[in-house]
């Protein structure tokens, strides 16, 4: 670790780079049109670690995936069904 006056340590070799206010606004847009924290990373040069972070100080909560038919196994659907009491009758 090196001493940085500016703020919290940094590993040796490490450059800090500050986002700019045109950085924040087109990672928001591009957070907004579905882009991945990786994909982010590799646009922005910066780790995913970093975007995350960033993320979270600007308040752009994490996207949850809308889960559809096809993310659950047939028995989850079926003891779910019955658990709500519905009847259900394989053919």
């Amino acid at each position: 670790m090196v001493a940085n006056l500016e703020g919290p340590p940094v590993r040796e070799g490490a450059v800090r780079v500050a986002w700019t206010p045109d950085d924040e606004r087109e990672l928001a847009d591009l957070w907004q049109r579905g882009w991945s924290d990786l994909g982010l990373a590799e646009w922005f040069g910066r780790s995913a670690r970093a975007i995350v972070s960033k993320r979270q100080v600007m308040g752009l909560t994490r996207r949850h995936k809308r889960l559809t038919l096809e993310d659950y196994p047939t028995t989850t659907l079926i003891g779910e069904l019955r658990r709500r009491g519905h009847e259900v009758q394989l053919s």
